[in-house]
């Protein structure tokens, strides 16, 4: 069964997949736009997963979902920070250093 946020993405396409402008369809920007929405989205539903795990200490199920948030939107250093955060619960300080060097700069 798909996600709700799937089913929102579908929406967004079958509504706007029918846009035409000189010379043809604006299909390619829709789907690029689609992309970008649905990683954005995924990466968000990671890191809220992630914040869950954090709160009831299970910390190697937060370091799983922060670092997919991270991986999928590596431009929001809020990811990377609760990815670094989580390992330095899990004993592993020298890549989380690492990561927070990234991140601030």
């Amino acid at each position: 069964m798909p996600s709700l946020m799937c089913k929102q993405i579908r929406r967004q396409i079958l509504s706007e997949s029918d846009v035409k402008g000189e010379g043809g369809t604006h299909m390619p920007r829709v789907i690029t736009w689609v992309i970008h929405v649905y990683i954005a989205r995924a990466a968000e539903e990671a890191f809220t997963l992630g914040n869950e795990e954090f709160v009831k200490e299970n910390w190697k199920a937060a370091l799983e979902h922060f670092s997919r948030a991270a991986d999928l939107n590596p431009a929001k250093s809020e990811y990377a920070l609760h990815k670094a955060a989580a390992m330095c619960k899990v004993n592993v300080y020298t890549n989380a250093s690492d990561i927070i060097w990234r991140a601030n700069s």
